[in-house]
Protein backbone atom coordinates (compact mmCIF):
# COMPACT_ATOMS: atom_id res chain seq x y z
CA UNK A 1 0.00 0.00 0.00
CA UNK A 2 1.09 3.50 -0.65
CA UNK A 3 0.91 6.05 2.12
CA UNK A 4 1.25 9.82 1.80
CA UNK A 5 2.42 11.28 5.11
CA UNK A 6 2.22 15.05 5.13
CA UNK A 7 2.93 17.02 8.31
CA UNK A 8 2.70 14.34 11.00
CA UNK A 9 6.31 14.90 12.10
CA UNK A 10 6.50 18.69 11.81
CA UNK A 11 6.74 19.14 15.58
CA UNK A 12 9.19 16.30 16.16
CA UNK A 13 12.86 17.07 16.48
CA UNK A 14 15.60 14.45 16.43
CA UNK A 15 19.01 15.83 17.31
CA UNK A 16 20.97 12.57 17.15
CA UNK A 17 20.79 12.34 13.36
CA UNK A 18 22.85 14.88 11.49
CA UNK A 19 21.58 15.70 8.02
CA UNK A 20 24.23 18.22 7.02
CA UNK A 21 26.62 17.50 4.20
CA UNK A 22 26.12 15.83 0.86
CA UNK A 23 25.31 12.27 -0.13
CA UNK A 24 28.29 10.33 -1.51
CA UNK A 25 26.14 9.20 -4.44
CA UNK A 26 25.73 11.29 -7.54
CA UNK A 27 22.18 12.42 -8.41
CA UNK A 28 22.31 10.25 -11.52
CA UNK A 29 23.16 7.16 -9.49
CA UNK A 30 20.42 7.84 -6.91
CA UNK A 31 17.90 7.95 -9.76
CA UNK A 32 19.26 4.72 -11.28
CA UNK A 33 19.11 2.81 -7.99
CA UNK A 34 15.59 4.05 -7.25
CA UNK A 35 14.25 3.13 -10.68
CA UNK A 36 15.88 -0.29 -10.61
CA UNK A 37 13.85 -1.28 -7.54
CA UNK A 38 10.45 -0.04 -8.78
CA UNK A 39 8.31 -2.78 -9.92
CA UNK A 40 9.03 -2.30 -14.72
CA UNK A 41 -7.26 -0.20 -7.90
CA UNK A 42 -27.21 -1.49 -3.18
CA UNK A 43 -30.08 -1.69 -3.00
CA UNK A 44 -31.89 -4.63 -1.33
CA UNK A 45 -35.55 -5.36 -1.97
CA UNK A 46 -37.31 -7.63 0.51
CA UNK A 47 -40.57 -9.29 -0.29
CA UNK A 48 -42.81 -11.37 1.96
CA UNK A 49 -44.67 -14.12 0.10
CA UNK A 50 -46.80 -17.07 1.13
CA UNK A 51 -45.97 -20.08 -0.97
CA UNK A 52 -46.62 -23.76 -0.88
CA UNK A 53 -43.89 -26.23 0.05
CA UNK A 54 -43.53 -27.33 -3.56
CA UNK A 55 -43.12 -23.76 -4.78
CA UNK A 56 -40.61 -23.12 -2.00
CA UNK A 57 -38.53 -26.06 -3.14
CA UNK A 58 -38.65 -24.85 -6.75
CA UNK A 59 -37.60 -21.34 -5.75
CA UNK A 60 -34.73 -22.71 -3.65
CA UNK A 61 -33.60 -24.83 -6.58
CA UNK A 62 -33.77 -21.82 -8.88
CA UNK A 63 -31.73 -19.67 -6.48
CA UNK A 64 -29.11 -22.40 -6.18
CA UNK A 65 -28.98 -22.67 -9.96
CA UNK A 66 -28.53 -18.91 -10.37
CA UNK A 67 -25.64 -18.89 -7.91
CA UNK A 68 -24.00 -21.72 -9.81
CA UNK A 69 -24.44 -19.84 -13.10
CA UNK A 70 -22.90 -16.77 -11.47
CA UNK A 71 -19.95 -18.84 -10.30
CA UNK A 72 -19.45 -20.21 -13.81
CA UNK A 73 -19.66 -16.69 -15.25
CA UNK A 74 -17.03 -15.45 -12.82
CA UNK A 75 -14.74 -18.36 -13.60
CA UNK A 76 -15.08 -17.94 -17.35
CA UNK A 77 -14.20 -14.23 -17.24
CA UNK A 78 -11.68 -13.86 -14.45
CA UNK A 79 -9.97 -17.22 -14.83
CA UNK A 80 -8.90 -16.17 -18.31
CA UNK A 81 -7.78 -12.81 -16.92
CA UNK A 82 -5.59 -14.53 -14.33
CA UNK A 83 -4.03 -16.80 -16.96
CA UNK A 84 -3.33 -13.84 -19.22
CA UNK A 85 -1.77 -11.87 -16.37
CA UNK A 86 0.63 -14.71 -15.59
CA UNK A 87 1.14 -15.70 -19.24
CA UNK A 88 -0.20 -19.21 -18.71
CA UNK A 89 -1.11 -21.27 -21.76
CA UNK A 90 -4.73 -22.43 -21.73
CA UNK A 91 -3.88 -25.51 -23.80
CA UNK A 92 -0.79 -26.62 -21.84
CA UNK A 93 -0.68 -25.11 -18.32
CA UNK A 94 2.50 -25.63 -16.33
CA UNK A 95 2.78 -27.62 -13.11
CA UNK A 96 3.30 -24.47 -11.04
CA UNK A 97 -0.18 -23.20 -11.97
CA UNK A 98 -3.27 -24.38 -10.04
CA UNK A 99 -6.90 -23.38 -10.51
CA UNK A 100 -9.60 -23.82 -7.87
CA UNK A 101 -13.26 -24.38 -8.71
CA UNK A 102 -15.96 -22.22 -7.13
CA UNK A 103 -17.92 -24.05 -4.42
CA UNK A 104 -21.27 -25.28 -5.69
CA UNK A 105 -23.34 -23.73 -2.88
CA UNK A 106 -26.24 -21.31 -2.72
CA UNK A 107 -24.09 -18.73 -0.91
CA UNK A 108 -20.92 -17.53 -2.56
CA UNK A 109 -18.21 -16.23 -0.26
CA UNK A 110 -17.29 -12.53 -0.66
CA UNK A 111 -13.69 -13.65 -1.28
CA UNK A 112 -12.37 -16.93 -2.63
CA UNK A 113 -9.17 -18.41 -4.00
CA UNK A 114 -9.29 -18.65 -7.80
CA UNK A 115 -5.76 -19.72 -8.82
CA UNK A 116 -2.15 -19.80 -7.68
CA UNK A 117 1.34 -19.76 -9.14
CA UNK A 118 3.97 -21.34 -6.86
CA UNK A 119 7.63 -21.27 -7.89
CA UNK A 120 10.56 -21.65 -5.50
CA UNK A 121 10.12 -19.03 -2.78
CA UNK A 122 7.58 -17.13 -4.88
CA UNK A 123 3.76 -17.19 -4.70
CA UNK A 124 1.13 -15.36 -6.73
CA UNK A 125 -2.42 -15.91 -5.43
CA UNK A 126 -5.42 -14.66 -7.41
CA UNK A 127 -8.47 -13.88 -5.28
CA UNK A 128 -12.00 -13.13 -6.49
CA UNK A 129 -13.75 -10.49 -4.37
CA UNK A 130 -17.38 -9.36 -4.65
CA UNK A 131 -19.44 -7.31 -4.71
CA UNK A 132 -17.22 -4.43 -5.81
CA UNK A 133 -19.15 -1.61 -7.59
CA UNK A 134 -17.81 -0.74 -11.01
CA UNK A 135 -16.82 2.82 -10.15
CA UNK A 136 -14.90 1.61 -7.09
CA UNK A 137 -13.23 -1.11 -9.13
CA UNK A 138 -11.99 1.47 -11.64
CA UNK A 139 -10.22 3.33 -8.83
CA UNK A 140 -8.82 0.15 -7.30
CA UNK A 141 -7.42 -0.84 -10.69
CA UNK A 142 -5.06 2.14 -10.46
CA UNK A 143 -3.21 0.20 -7.73
CA UNK A 144 -2.11 3.21 -5.75
CA UNK A 145 -5.01 5.63 -5.40
CA UNK A 146 -5.45 7.14 -1.95
CA UNK A 147 -9.23 6.97 -2.37
CA UNK A 148 -9.54 3.18 -2.52
CA UNK A 149 -6.82 0.54 -2.30
CA UNK A 150 -6.23 -3.07 -1.34
CA UNK A 151 -4.05 -4.27 1.50
CA UNK A 152 -3.34 -7.78 2.75
CA UNK A 153 -2.30 -9.44 5.99
CA UNK A 154 0.20 -12.28 5.50
CA UNK A 155 0.90 -15.34 7.65
CA UNK A 156 3.67 -16.45 7.88
CA UNK A 157 5.40 -13.10 8.12
CA UNK A 158 8.79 -12.22 6.73
CA UNK A 159 7.82 -12.09 3.05
CA UNK A 160 8.02 -9.24 0.58
CA UNK A 161 4.54 -8.67 -0.85
CA UNK A 162 2.51 -6.65 -3.32
CA UNK A 163 -1.28 -6.40 -3.80
CA UNK A 164 -2.73 -5.47 -7.20
CA UNK A 165 -6.13 -5.57 -8.83
CA UNK A 166 -5.58 -7.20 -12.21
CA UNK A 167 -9.11 -7.84 -13.49
CA UNK A 168 -12.81 -7.08 -13.08
CA UNK A 169 -16.10 -8.64 -14.21
CA UNK A 170 -18.79 -5.92 -14.34
CA UNK A 171 -21.63 -8.42 -14.81
CA UNK A 172 -20.97 -10.08 -11.46
CA UNK A 173 -19.23 -7.06 -9.85
CA UNK A 174 -16.25 -9.25 -9.02
CA UNK A 175 -12.68 -7.99 -8.76
CA UNK A 176 -9.61 -10.13 -9.40
CA UNK A 177 -6.97 -9.30 -6.79
CA UNK A 178 -3.43 -10.61 -7.16
CA UNK A 179 -1.27 -11.04 -4.04
CA UNK A 180 2.41 -11.58 -4.88
CA UNK A 181 4.75 -12.93 -2.19
CA UNK A 182 8.41 -13.90 -2.05
CA UNK A 183 10.82 -14.79 0.71
CA UNK A 184 12.49 -17.62 2.64
CA UNK A 185 9.37 -18.45 4.76
CA UNK A 186 7.67 -19.78 1.61
CA UNK A 187 10.38 -22.41 1.13
CA UNK A 188 9.39 -24.23 4.33
CA UNK A 189 5.66 -23.49 4.68
CA UNK A 190 2.90 -25.75 3.37
CA UNK A 191 0.26 -23.02 3.22
CA UNK A 192 -0.17 -19.27 3.50
CA UNK A 193 -3.04 -17.34 5.11
CA UNK A 194 -4.12 -14.14 3.38
CA UNK A 195 -6.50 -11.55 4.83
CA UNK A 196 -7.59 -8.86 2.38
CA UNK A 197 -8.60 -5.41 3.57
CA UNK A 198 -10.28 -2.72 1.50
CA UNK A 199 -9.10 0.76 2.44
CA UNK A 200 -10.95 4.03 1.80
CA UNK A 201 -8.89 7.20 2.25
CA UNK A 202 -6.32 5.38 4.40
CA UNK A 203 -8.96 3.85 6.70
CA UNK A 204 -10.05 0.18 6.63
CA UNK A 205 -13.54 -0.03 5.17
CA UNK A 206 -13.88 -3.83 5.09
CA UNK A 207 -11.72 -6.70 6.24
CA UNK A 208 -12.52 -9.97 4.47
CA UNK A 209 -12.34 -13.46 5.87
CA UNK A 210 -8.95 -15.16 5.78
CA UNK A 211 -8.19 -17.34 2.76
CA UNK A 212 -5.90 -20.35 3.11
CA UNK A 213 -3.61 -20.80 0.10
CA UNK A 214 -1.87 -24.20 -0.36
CA UNK A 215 1.77 -24.08 -1.52
CA UNK A 216 2.26 -26.61 -4.29
CA UNK A 217 5.44 -28.19 -5.68
CA UNK A 218 7.55 -26.45 -8.30
CA UNK A 219 10.41 -27.31 -10.60
CA UNK A 220 13.98 -26.00 -10.59
CA UNK A 221 16.66 -26.65 -13.21
CA UNK A 222 20.09 -25.96 -11.75
CA UNK A 223 23.36 -25.39 -13.64
CA UNK A 224 26.90 -25.48 -12.29
CA UNK A 225 28.84 -22.65 -13.96
CA UNK A 226 32.17 -20.84 -13.82
CA UNK A 227 31.48 -17.35 -15.18
CA UNK A 228 33.91 -14.54 -14.42
CA UNK A 229 32.54 -11.24 -13.07
CA UNK A 230 35.06 -8.39 -12.98
CA UNK A 231 34.71 -5.50 -10.55
CA UNK A 232 36.84 -2.44 -11.42
CA UNK A 233 37.06 1.27 -10.83
CA UNK A 234 34.58 1.62 -13.70
CA UNK A 235 31.72 0.39 -11.49
CA UNK A 236 32.58 2.97 -8.83
CA UNK A 237 32.36 5.81 -11.35
CA UNK A 238 28.56 5.45 -11.26
CA UNK A 239 28.61 5.61 -7.46
CA UNK A 240 30.85 8.58 -6.73
CA UNK A 241 31.53 12.14 -7.72
CA UNK A 242 34.53 12.83 -10.04
CA UNK A 243 36.61 14.28 -7.19
CA UNK A 244 36.30 11.02 -5.27
CA UNK A 245 37.06 8.90 -8.32
CA UNK A 246 40.30 10.81 -8.83
CA UNK A 247 41.53 9.61 -5.43
CA UNK A 248 41.21 5.91 -6.32
CA UNK A 249 43.74 3.83 -8.23
CA UNK A 250 42.79 1.46 -11.04
CA UNK A 251 42.07 -1.98 -9.61
CA UNK A 252 40.53 -5.31 -10.58
CA UNK A 253 38.63 -7.67 -8.27
CA UNK A 254 37.32 -10.94 -9.66
CA UNK A 255 34.19 -12.85 -8.72
CA UNK A 256 32.57 -15.93 -10.20
CA UNK A 257 28.98 -17.01 -10.91
CA UNK A 258 29.06 -20.61 -9.72
CA UNK A 259 25.41 -21.61 -10.14
CA UNK A 260 22.43 -20.63 -12.30
CA UNK A 261 18.96 -21.85 -11.29
CA UNK A 262 15.92 -21.63 -13.55
CA UNK A 263 12.46 -21.58 -12.03
CA UNK A 264 9.10 -20.93 -13.69
CA UNK A 265 8.94 -17.60 -11.83
CA UNK A 266 12.54 -16.35 -12.01
CA UNK A 267 16.16 -17.06 -12.89
CA UNK A 268 18.66 -16.82 -10.04
CA UNK A 269 22.46 -16.72 -10.09
CA UNK A 270 24.87 -17.24 -7.20
CA UNK A 271 27.91 -14.99 -7.13
CA UNK A 272 31.06 -15.72 -5.15
CA UNK A 273 33.22 -12.62 -4.51
CA UNK A 274 36.18 -11.65 -2.34
CA UNK A 275 35.10 -10.76 1.18
CA UNK A 276 34.34 -7.12 1.94
CA UNK A 277 37.62 -6.54 3.77
CA UNK A 278 39.64 -8.01 0.91
CA UNK A 279 37.77 -5.92 -1.66
CA UNK A 280 38.37 -2.78 0.43
CA UNK A 281 42.11 -3.38 0.45
CA UNK A 282 42.15 -3.77 -3.34
CA UNK A 283 39.82 -0.89 -4.22
CA UNK A 284 41.27 1.50 -1.59
CA UNK A 285 37.83 3.00 -0.89
CA UNK A 286 39.14 3.69 2.62
CA UNK A 287 40.85 6.73 1.15
CA UNK A 288 37.48 8.39 0.70
CA UNK A 289 35.79 10.35 3.48
CA UNK A 290 31.99 10.04 3.59
CA UNK A 291 30.17 13.38 3.60
CA UNK A 292 27.35 12.11 5.80
CA UNK A 293 27.67 12.69 9.55
CA UNK A 294 26.50 10.18 12.11
CA UNK A 295 27.59 8.09 15.09
CA UNK A 296 31.40 7.78 15.25
CA UNK A 297 32.73 4.95 13.13
CA UNK A 298 29.40 4.02 11.53
CA UNK A 299 29.75 6.13 8.39
CA UNK A 300 32.99 4.61 7.17
CA UNK A 301 31.70 1.05 7.55
CA UNK A 302 28.37 1.87 5.91
CA UNK A 303 30.09 3.73 3.10
CA UNK A 304 32.33 0.78 2.20
CA UNK A 305 29.44 -1.70 2.42
CA UNK A 306 27.33 0.44 0.13
CA UNK A 307 30.10 0.74 -2.46
CA UNK A 308 30.83 -3.00 -2.23
CA UNK A 309 27.21 -4.04 -2.89
CA UNK A 310 26.45 -1.46 -5.57
CA UNK A 311 29.66 -2.03 -7.54
CA UNK A 312 29.09 -5.79 -7.66
CA UNK A 313 25.47 -5.15 -8.65
CA UNK A 314 26.67 -3.16 -11.65
CA UNK A 315 29.33 -5.74 -12.49
CA UNK A 316 26.79 -8.58 -12.47
CA UNK A 317 24.38 -6.67 -14.71
CA UNK A 318 27.17 -5.95 -17.18
CA UNK A 319 28.28 -9.59 -17.23
CA UNK A 320 24.72 -10.88 -17.72
CA UNK A 321 23.67 -8.28 -20.27
CA UNK A 322 23.69 -10.78 -23.16
CA UNK A 323 21.85 -13.77 -21.65
CA UNK A 324 19.76 -15.60 -24.26
CA UNK A 325 17.09 -18.27 -23.81
CA UNK A 326 16.88 -20.92 -26.55
CA UNK A 327 13.50 -22.59 -27.08
CA UNK A 328 12.62 -26.09 -28.20
CA UNK A 329 10.96 -24.74 -31.36
CA UNK A 330 14.25 -23.28 -32.53
CA UNK A 331 13.59 -19.66 -31.59
CA UNK A 332 15.52 -17.63 -29.04
CA UNK A 333 14.86 -14.65 -26.76
CA UNK A 334 17.25 -12.10 -25.27
CA UNK A 335 16.47 -12.02 -21.57
CA UNK A 336 16.69 -8.23 -21.25
CA UNK A 337 14.00 -7.89 -23.94
CA UNK A 338 11.40 -9.79 -21.92
CA UNK A 339 8.78 -7.85 -19.91
CA UNK A 340 9.87 -7.95 -16.26
CA UNK A 341 8.53 -7.10 -12.82
CA UNK A 342 11.30 -4.68 -11.85
CA UNK A 343 12.94 -1.85 -13.75
CA UNK A 344 16.35 -3.38 -13.05
CA UNK A 345 17.20 -6.49 -15.06
CA UNK A 346 19.12 -8.44 -12.42
CA UNK A 347 18.17 -7.38 -8.88
CA UNK A 348 19.71 -8.34 -5.54
CA UNK A 349 17.92 -11.34 -4.01
CA UNK A 350 20.18 -11.77 -0.96
CA UNK A 351 18.85 -10.87 2.48
CA UNK A 352 21.76 -12.14 4.58
CA UNK A 353 24.24 -9.29 5.04
CA UNK A 354 26.74 -11.50 6.83
CA UNK A 355 26.84 -13.86 3.83
CA UNK A 356 27.10 -10.95 1.39
CA UNK A 357 30.08 -9.38 3.16
CA UNK A 358 31.68 -12.82 3.47
CA UNK A 359 31.48 -13.21 -0.31
CA UNK A 360 28.20 -14.87 -1.38
CA UNK A 361 25.46 -12.96 -3.19
CA UNK A 362 22.35 -13.87 -5.19
CA UNK A 363 20.74 -12.01 -8.09
CA UNK A 364 17.45 -12.60 -9.90
CA UNK A 365 15.72 -11.86 -13.16
CA UNK A 366 11.96 -11.82 -12.50
CA UNK A 367 9.82 -11.98 -15.68
CA UNK A 368 6.33 -10.55 -15.87
CA UNK A 369 5.07 -13.84 -17.31
CA UNK A 370 5.94 -17.34 -16.15
CA UNK A 371 8.54 -19.46 -17.90
CA UNK A 372 7.51 -22.85 -19.25
CA UNK A 373 10.71 -24.78 -18.54
CA UNK A 374 9.56 -27.55 -20.89
CA UNK A 375 9.95 -25.12 -23.78
CA UNK A 376 13.49 -23.95 -22.92
CA UNK A 377 16.24 -26.09 -24.42
CA UNK A 378 19.30 -24.11 -23.30
CA UNK A 379 20.58 -20.80 -21.98
CA UNK A 380 23.57 -18.79 -23.21
CA UNK A 381 25.53 -16.85 -20.59
CA UNK A 382 28.77 -15.06 -21.29
CA UNK A 383 28.98 -16.65 -24.73
CA UNK A 384 28.69 -20.20 -23.36
CA UNK A 385 25.61 -22.27 -24.17
CA UNK A 386 24.31 -24.49 -21.36
CA UNK A 387 21.85 -27.25 -22.43
CA UNK A 388 19.10 -27.78 -19.90
CA UNK A 389 18.77 -31.45 -20.76
CA UNK A 390 22.11 -32.14 -19.10
CA UNK A 391 21.32 -30.26 -15.90
CA UNK A 392 20.07 -31.22 -12.48
CA UNK A 393 16.26 -31.20 -12.22
CA UNK A 394 15.05 -30.49 -8.69
CA UNK A 395 11.45 -30.34 -7.48
CA UNK A 396 10.85 -27.97 -4.59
Amino acid sequence: MKRDIFNLLDTYQEDSVQLQGETPLSSKRIKELTLSKLPAQKTTVKRGLRTSLVRGILVAALVTSLFCVAAVAISATLRDAARADMGISTSAPIREWTEYDAPQTSQLSPVRLASTFCSGDQLCAYLEVSPIPEDMAAILAQNGSSQYEWDCGIDPRGCAWLVQQTGYDPQTQTALVKVSLSGPPLEEAEEVHLTLTLYHQFKPERRYETVTVPLTDSQCVSLSTDITVTNTKKQLEAELEPADIAQLPDYESEGRITRVSLYAGYIEVQLETPALAQWESVSHVGRLTPQLEGPPGDDTAWFAEMLFCNSWYLAVNETLSDVVLHHTDGTQTALDQLPRVYAGVWIEASNDNAAIYAGTQRYRFVPQHAFDLRCISSITIGGINYPLSATEDISS
